[in-house]
């Protein structure tokens, strides 16, 4: 049976503590593969055409470019990967802002874990890849540890 090549992922936050722990919690998965982070908002567009990842998981709110204007820019490239917005607060209308901009996924930082996992299985069960389009889960089902990974 072959197996299925892992999500490549690049992570962009300028908190470190919030990138340390979402890089750690990748590099516990096998089906997730870190390809790189970013800090600032230009720095990901150079990131994206360098790196080509599969998804990229974006904080909303950087200084100098927004995540809802880089998921515009990165949305507009052939080819262009999943995008995941991440926020502290998560309300309706940022949530609308991230589907109006062209996010694949739209989570609350406090519900990264949960949400990720949530918005990893409506892919595979919908077959999703970087050309078809998922929907954003209202809600994540909450799983297991805020702070464990699921194993």
């Amino acid at each position: 049976m072959p197996s299925i090549a892992p999500f490549r992922i690049l992570v962009v936050d300028e908190s470190d503590a919030f990138l340390a722990s979402v890089v750690e919690w990748i590099a516990s998965r096998r089906d997730l593969r870190l390809v790189g982070t970013a800090r600032g908002g230009y720095e990901v567009l150079n990131a994206v055409e360098r790196l080509s990842p599969d998804l990229v998981i974006l904080d909303a709110v950087l200084s100098g470019i927004d995540g809802f204007r880089l998921t515009r820019s990165i949305k507009k490239r052939a080819e262009a990967p999943l995008v995941v917005l991440l926020t502290f607060h998560a309300s309706a209308a940022a949530r609308e802002e991230a589907l109006v901009a062209g996010a694949d996924g739209f989570l609350a930082k406090q519900d990264f874990t949960d949400g990720f996992e949530a918005l990893l299985a409506g892919w595979a069960e919908a077959g999703v890849g970087r050309t078809s389009r998922p929907t954003i889960p209202e809600r994540p089902v909450r799983r297991g540890s805020r702070t464990e990974p699921d194993r």
